[in-house]
């Protein structure tokens, strides 16, 4: 059995943050990606009924990997701007493989 970690997150921003938010995305991912342990970290724009989202998926070696990421500056940078860039709270699920192409 597999120990990583999977992460499926969707942050909607406010319609005026579009553009804000998807560079602080961007940020985030190129930092994240450089993180031990970080196996996997994309991020994809959509629309759900109208609405701008971004959604991130991402791999984790195990959930030690997981800590450091949540504890990095560039998240934490994120975490403080969230309340400025966001229509709503920030959609995370924890998923199991199943059937993952690696």
């Amino acid at each position: 059995m597999s120990t990583s970690v999977n992460i499926l997150a969707t942050i909607t921003p406010k319609p005026d943050q579009v553009e804000n938010t998807r560079q602080q995305l961007q940020t985030v991912a190129a930092a994240s990606r450089q993180e031990p342990g970080c196996l996997r970290y994309d991020v994809f724009q959509g629309n759900r009924d109208g609405e701008t989202t971004f959604h991130i998926v991402e791999r984790y070696q195990d959930r030690a990997a997981v800590e450091v990421h949540g504890a990095s500056q560039h998240f934490q940078a994120l975490r403080e701007r969230a309340a400025d860039l966001l229509a709503k709270p920030w959609e995370i699920i924890f998923v199991q493989d199943v059937d993952v192409a690696l």
